[in-house]
């Protein structure tokens, strides 16, 4: 049985370089917050092949943007999203500071609740690449038709394709 869908709020993590370190500031349910000196340990860009570092690397970059306000920001709004039976989409903005885009955002852990937030469906992290233009919406004309192929190569792994349909 397919589960249902999930409705979101959004908080975004904006991260822009200001002189030599960075400025962390979300916009959130739970209001605006913004901290001053935000910086990365080069430890946190040097991840190893087996992910055997990967809690703790998660938990630096957590440490370095959510504190103080922006943390106390992060952690009403998730309240205020399961309260209202919603999730809530991290989505991170990095605009001002493509030299942050390459850093493991997905791998964000909370220290206090030791959980990847991009682990959990309803705390998804998106990263949100900011356009000079505004989208223009697609309009699109009923009925709308869909070609849906289920591939299940000789040589591979057989599929329910039942269950890969639904």
């Amino acid at each position: 049985m397919p589960r249902p869908a999930v409705s979101y709020l959004s908080l975004d993590l904006k991260v822009e370089r200001v002189g030599d370190v960075y400025r962390a500031s979300v916009q959130s349910p739970a209001g605006e917050e913004s901290i001053e000196g935000v910086s990365f340990p080069p430890e946190v860009r040097q991840r190893s092949p087996d992910g055997s570092d990967d809690q703790r690397i998660g938990e630096q970059l957590y440490q370095a943007v959510f504190r103080d306000g922006v943390e106390d920001s992060l952690l009403r709004s998730l309240d205020t999203a399961r309260a209202g039976g919603q999730g809530l989409r991290i989505r991170l903005r990095l605009g001002t500071a493509p030299e942050l885009i390459d850093l493991p955002w997905e791998l964000l852990r909370t220290p206090k609740r030791h959980r990847f937030f991009a682990l959990n469906s309803r705390t998804p992290i998106v990263r949100y690449l900011e356009q000079p233009e505004p989208v223009t919406p697609l309009s699109i004309s009923a009925p709308v038709r869909i070609l849906v192929m289920i591939a299940n190569p000789p040589g591979t792994q057989t599929l329910d394709v039942e269950i890969e349909w639904e």
